[in-house]
């Protein structure tokens, strides 16, 4: 049986089978001819209609004459099995039921929509979502365009709307109070450092010793003294040499005073005097002398004089001193001795020679180098006598030299004979 294309009733709109979906579309009349045109040549070559077994023919309405038919309506499924691969094709246009244009989508069975990609709020752009006008193009927008446009490398930072930049560096802004841990604090160098800043001038924090953090209470210099006052901490500079540090109780602060200064000491064996110079300490205002001296001769006396030349000669005139003693002992005896006109002051006299004998001297000497007073010298002593049972002897008083007079040498012998042994010490009164 030969088909023309009036013996199908048309569909309201021309369509094809689509053989992938089953569905009709459009340019029917196209591949209908197509598909008569090879069965009437099939027909004429085996002058049979070449119907086979299960075949199905698509027909506007059925006629009942055919083998099998499907009829072809708008909403209908036809599924079309065309044999051998490439032996028809179908130009897909519309999908029946979709008036707009997008991107069409199978949400269920049989059933297509248009779709249209959508950017969200912010961050992403979308371009020709529907695909209408080509491909649907994504691009990067507001915050993450801005991130995306970064060249450099480092800490990124939102620093307006839409706006970011980089940089390797945190402001003090930008770290939270109490964040950074002393873990996360570079190691200090050694023990026993204390953070601050001892470089003149604002800086980075540095590593300071205890000794130049005490520096920061004032200038440094060696011997200065750091004391708490009434309020804070305070420094005692460096006080005059051979000073002493002087409290003032838990109500003042310490101070300064003058004191006793070691100058000179030594020995002596066996030698005629004892010869102490003192123009080297013309700075303090009096010396102490301590001496023990053990005559070489028994029973003699301990005499002194005075110099004005440095010790080339002293003052030996038979009235140049005047002197006054005072003694006691231990058998209950005692007595005063004086004179106002004298060669040398005598001290003490009767001072044995003896192993434990010898005499104790403790002398002052105060506004030596004064021109306007008579130099003066002040004592005590203690004596063990020569007599055959040693008496205990304590004795004092005081000579002058009877004319005002700079002294700066003082001479100690005894009345006869040498010194047989002996120790002394001066020291200078600030």
């Amino acid at each position: 049986m030969a088909l023309t294309l009036s013996t199908i009733r048309k569909p309201v709109n021309p369509q094809i089978v689509d053989p992938s979906t089953g569905r009709m579309r459009e340019e029917w009349s196209l591949a209908l001819t197509q598909l008569i045109d090879q069965h009437n040549a099939a027909v004429g070559e085996l002058s049979v209609d070449p119907a086979p077994a299960g075949a199905e023919y698509i027909v506007g309405s059925s006629n009942g004459t055919l083998t099998a038919e499907r009829v072809a309506t708008d909403t209908a499924t036809i599924d079309v099995d065309l044999g051998t691969a490439a032996q028809a094709k179908f130009n897909v246009l519309e999908v029946p039921g979709i008036a707009s244009t997008g991107i069409t989508v199978r949400t269920a069975a049989a059933t297509y929509t248009a779709r249209t990609l959508t950017g969200p709020a912010a961050g992403i752009t979308v371009s020709n979502g529907s695909g209408v006008s080509g491909n649907p193009t994504l691009a990067l927008a507001n915050d993450l365009a801005a991130l995306e446009g970064l060249s450099s490398t480092g800490i990124a930072r939102r620093t307006g709307t839409d706006t970011w930049s980089a940089g390797t560096t945190v402001s003090t802004a930008e770290i939270a109070d109490d964040a950074v841990t002393y873990a996360k604090m570079q190691n200090i160098s050694a023990t026993s450092r204390i953070l601050g800043r001892k470089t003149a001038g604002a800086g980075d924090t540095e590593e300071c010793t205890l000794s130049e953090v005490l520096d920061f209470v004032g200038s440094a210099a060696q011997g200065d003294i750091l004391y708490r006052d009434a309020s804070a901490w305070a420094r005692l500079a460096a006080g005059t040499a051979n000073y002493f540090l002087k409290t003032g109780g838990s109500g003042a602060s310490p101070s300064y005073a003058g004191g006793l200064v070691l100058l000179s000491s030594g020995t002596m064996t066996n030698v005629a005097t004892l010869d102490l110079v003192l123009t080297s300490f013309t700075a303090y205002r009096g010396f102490k002398i301590f001496a023990d001296f053990l005559p070489v001769t028994d029973a003699v006396q301990l005499r002194c004089r005075f110099s004005t030349n440095g010790g080339s000669s002293y003052d030996s005139g038979a009235s140049d001193y005047s002197w006054v003693e005072q003694f006691s002992t231990d058998a209950a005896g005692n007595g005063v001795t004086t004179s106002g006109a004298d060669a040398s002051i005598t001290f003490a006299g009767n001072i044995g020679n003896g192993t434990q004998e010898g005499v104790y001297f403790e002398g002052l000497l105060l506004n030596q180098t004064s021109t306007a007073r008579n130099s003066r010298i002040a004592y005590q002593l203690s004596t063990r006598s020569a007599d055959a049972t040693p008496l205990t002897t304590a004795s004092n008083g005081a000579g002058a030299r009877e004319a005002a007079q700079d002294t700066d040498a003082i001479r100690f012998f005894f009345s006869s004979g040498n010194i047989s042994a002996g120790n002394y010490a001066v020291y200078g009164i600030l």
